[in-house]
């Protein structure tokens, strides 16, 4: 039978009796029985068995193998019911230096003959009295009758001498097997067909015996046994290596007493009748991942921890995680549309485990082009790729389990996507090339924005500001205040030629009460405008009050009442238009006296001459008033812009912070996470420090300010080139000489003699291309710009090397650490050919032990040649890809599938050496 899906979580139990065993409350035994009874029995039995929700049982009788003989008999006469795996043991009592029985254990493969068996049995002595002889039931009747009647007294018989059926059941009860024959036993059968597994915390186990007075025989057991029965939570603990604070103190000398490695442990029914099979004594269930094989059980002994479980619920429920479940494929051409690629997969339907699965075979048999289906699927592409290409429409589809139990399926060519981490192949590599992108990618991965916007309360908006300076000195350089005084002034002169004496004061006084009249007329319109507003305001606001309190009958609102403010603006309108008669008044009263002095030339016409040129002066006045607000608003708006180095500074300081705090939270792990989710987050960035920093790229900076500059003025010397020359004028080689520059500190040597301000060389127009000026002071003070040469960054160590002492496999490795700490303890990740991109030593100590770790969280795929990714990490599922003929094809099953073995020793490099190295490591084949 075959396991295409791999290692998955079943029940088993490894402990129960059929009538075949003397100890047997279920009625008759096989040898009471009348061969129809013994079917009815057999039938009973099997159907037990199958309507069980345990997939493999164990049978553990006494003594013998006859119950197990009897129903692979009765299966093979019958096989259309032989849907459960049956292991055939044999439970035994073995010699001890201890005041009380202990048992021992044997359950082999259900692929050794009957003979085999019969061998093993065989090959089992028991004392009877000075002499040995092989175990069967005429040995232990011959060990019951050397027993006298006070000794036969002492376990509940009497008169068994010559009852042959007494005495077996006697020395059943009696007998034990000499420890020294064990190994023999076991010599004898094929390599790696019989496990022992020691009754510990169950009965007549391991845990009564005083180890301190029998260590010899303690570390005798505790080294022999491959695994353990017992039901006590801190003694499963122990077996299986897990440290708690109740054990922690002496762990490690229970590790060393087991030969200094961890072993499985099993709970079972311990059944003396049919209707207790697959029954748990306190539901203290086992729990394995692995087929429902014998070859499946011995997978547990490479790591207990993680393929066996004690208890209640399924251990698949613990993590409930979303994860791909199906891959289904119609034959179809992968590349339709490129004539030159006439690659196809054929019909496949891959049921997929959800922990982690291991896509193997050798170069161009499409292990990376399932992958890249699944990313086109979900619309994960990578610049430039094969994705891309990739055009067959509906006959690939993925299957996607949500966390709830929920399926959804997706097909090919759609619009869908779903969150789940995919790294293609080679991607890392690309990413990791560039520390810079490198520095950007963990940034991005760790959830910070270096840009910083919202991590300041408020801050001025310095583009606006060089905007508005910019504005004020068009503006001024359009509005010369020298050409408006010019103005005035030969204004003056003319109005003086044109008088005189006499006549001077009065054509003044006519002046300046039309300057008055006008002034007077500005403020009544205003002082009008403002009580119209006014007026409307009281209107709105009482409207609004009024609703209010008609809402709120217990609650009253005053009346907004303006007439104190409008009848003040009524009074100044009535003086200033009283005022304003008055001045037109006199100017009347100047124009007669002018007549009557008969002024030559025409009154009237010398009149609008000086109103004219009054009227020009008071122009320019206005100008030159607007001329010194804009030099105001200039010189405010150069002291913002000057002062914009302390808002840089609170900036860059809070990135810095920002960084540090993102990264502490990262390597803390959430708090919703169990002890070890942060634990394997520890240890993924144990290596790893991360701090933010101000970064000045002085290279960079003068690249863009010699693109401001006129380069002629900056000629090569002798002993410096244009580019030297800059740097001698424009010293600015940090962040501290940047911030010097921009706060408008003497610091640019243009003029020998002594440095001067940036604003002071902004002037020397003759040292600019054009718009030299505008885009110097953009570089300098737009964040866009300035972020060409200005930022934070986050400065990765790994091992205390930088990214740029790191080789491209060291780099890859710093961020898949990081990759797989900061994505979330939930989403499926698919990487393909890590090994591409990884260091060496990173995949065997690191790599390994994280994937078995985090596969309890996460479904992981890989595609891989790596041998240790596959065997070491312990795949739940093995993938294999083939291509016959332009042909794709895809199988599946589990590392304890010899198949899958086969396979794994033959495409992957070092397949046979992972196994070899493993089975030595754990001292088994």
């Amino acid at each position: 039978m075959e396991f295409s899906k791999g290692s998955e979580w079943r029940k088993w139990d490894l402990h129960i009796h059929t009538p075949a065993s003397f100890h047997w409350n279920g009625g008759k035994r096989f040898y009471e029985m009348e061969d129809a009874e013994k079917n009815a029995e057999l039938t009973k039995l099997i159907e037990k068995i199958n309507q069980s929700d345990v997939e493999v049982f164990g049978i553990m009788d006494y003594w013998t193998f006859d119950g197990y003989f009897e129903l692979t008999k009765f299966l093979d006469q019958n096989p259309h019911l032989k849907r459960k795996t049956i292991l055939p043991g044999i439970e035994l009592r073995i010699e001890c230096h201890a005041p009380f029985r202990l048992n021992i254990h044997f359950l082999l493969s259900d692929k050794l003959t009957h003979q085999n068996l019969l061998d093993f049995k065989a090959s089992l002595l028991i004392r009877i009295g000075a002499n040995k002889r092989p175990l069967s039931d005429e040995a232990l009747t011959q060990f019951a009758k050397t027993l006298d009647d006070s000794k036969a007294r002492a376990h509940g018989f009497s008169n068994h001498q010559n009852d042959e059926r007494k005495c077996l059941e006697l020395g059943s009860k009696t007998a034990e097997v000499i420890r020294d024959c064990l190994q023999d036993a076991q010599r004898l059968l094929p390599e790696g067909t019989c496990l022992i597994i020691l009754p510990y915390g169950t009965s007549d186990g391991l845990s009564k015996l005083d180890w301190e007075r029998y260590p010899q025989d303690d570390n005798y057991f505790m080294q022999s046994a491959h695994a353990f029965e017992t039901r006590d939570c801190d003694e499963i603990e122990l077996f299986l290596g897990i440290e708690t604070d109740q054990n922690k103190k002496y762990i490690a000398n229970f590790i060393k007493t087991m030969g200094g490695k961890p072993k499985p442990v099993v709970s079972g029914s311990d059944a003396h009748k049919v209707a207790d099979y697959g029954v748990y004594p306190s539901n203290r269930m086992t729990w394995i991942k692995a087929d429902p094989t014998f070859e499946g059980l011995k997978y547990t002994i490479y790591d207990p921890s993680e393929r066996v479980r004690i208890g209640q619920k399924n251990p698949i429920l613990e993590f409930p995680k979303p994860y791909f479940s199906q891959i289904k494929i119609q034959s179809t051409q992968i590349f339709p549309k490129l004539l030159n690629k006439k690659i196809s997969f054929t019909d496949t339907n891959l049921e997929l485990n959800s922990g982690l699965i291991a896509i193997i075979g050798g170069r161009g048999t499409g292990k990376s082009l399932l992958l890249d289906a699944i990313a086109k699927t979900f619309n994960k592409k990578k610049n430039k790729d094969r994705t891309d290409e990739i055009s067959m429409q509906g006959d690939f589809s993925v299957t996607y389990a949500k966390n709830t139990g929920e399926t959804e399926e997706f097909r090919i060519g759609g619009e869908s996507e779903i969150i789940y981490l995919h790294v293609h192949q080679r991607e890392v590599q690309d990413i990791v090339k560039d520390p810079e992108f490198l520095s950007d990618a963990i940034l991005e991965m760790l959830g910070i924005s270096l840009v910083g916007e919202n991590l300041l309360d408020q801050e001025e908006d310095i583009d606006d500001i060089l905007r508005q300076i910019k504005e004020c000195k068009v503006w001024l350089n359009k509005h010369p205040r020298d050409d408006s005084q010019a103005i005035i002034d030969r204004r003056t002169q003319l109005i003086s030629t044109i008088t005189t004496e006499s006549n001077r004061q009065m054509i003044e006084s006519y002046a300046n009460n039309i300057s008055s009249t006008k002034a007077n007329e500005k403020h009544t319109n205003r002082l009008t405008r403002l009580k119209t507003k006014l007026d409307s305001l009281a209107i709105e606001i009482n409207s609004e009050i009024r609703s209010v309190n008609d809402e709120l009958s217990e609650f009253f609102i005053p009346i907004v009442d303006f007439s104190s403010q409008v009848s003040s603006i009524q009074e100044a309108v009535s003086s200033l238009t009283e005022m304003t008669t008055n001045l037109k008044l006199s100017n009347i009263r100047v124009q007669e006296s002018l007549e009557q002095e008969k002024i030559e030339g025409d009154p009237i016409t010398l009149l609008q001459k000086v109103e004219e040129y009054r009227s020009e002066i008071e122009k320019e006045k206005e100008t030159i008033h607007q001329i010194d607000t804009k030099w105001g608003q200039l010189q405010s708006l150069v002291e913002k812009r000057n002062a914009y180095v302390n808002q840089l500074d609170i900036r860059f300081n809070r990135l810095v912070s920002h960084v540090k705090d993102k990264w502490v939270e990262k390597s803390e792990g959430r708090s919703e996470w169990v002890d070890q989710q942060k634990k394997l987050i520890k240890d993924l960035l144990q290596p790893i420090s991360i701090h933010g920093e101000i970064y000045f790229d002085e290279s960079k900076f003068y690249e863009h300010v010699k693109s401001c500059l006129n380069l002629t003025k900056f000629r090569a010397r002798q002993d410096s080139s244009p580019l030297d020359r800059i740097k001698s004028m424009i010293p600015v080689d940090s962040y501290e000489a940047y911030k010097l520059l921009i706060s408008n500190q003497p610091v640019i040597w243009f003029n020998a003699q002594s440095p001067s301000t940036l604003d002071d060389f902004l002037e020397q127009e003759d040292y600019f291309n054009q718009d030299g000026i505008d885009r110097l002071l953009t570089l300098l003070f737009s964040e866009s710009e300035r972020q060409k040469y200005l930022k934070v960054l986050a400065r990765i160590k790994y091992d205390d090397k930088s990214p740029e002492e790191l080789s491209i496999g060291q780099r890859g490795t710093l961020y898949l650490c990081l990759k797989l700490a900061t994505e979330s303890f939930f989403d499926p990740i698919i990487i393909d050919q890590p090994e591409d991109d990884l260091d060496n030593d990173f995949i065997m100590k690191r790599l390994v032990p994280i994937f078995t770790t985090i596969k309890k969280y996460r479904q992981i795929i890989i595609a891989t040649h790596n041998a240790n990714l596959v065997v070491n990490a312990d795949a739940e599922q093995v993938i294999v890809a083939d291509n016959k003929s332009e042909n794709l094809s895809y199988f599946s099953g589990s590392l304890e599938s010899s198949k899958i073995r086969e396979r794994i020793c033959d495409v992957l490099e070092g397949g046979k050496e992972a196994f070899r190295k493993r089975e030595q490591k754990y001292g088994f084949k």
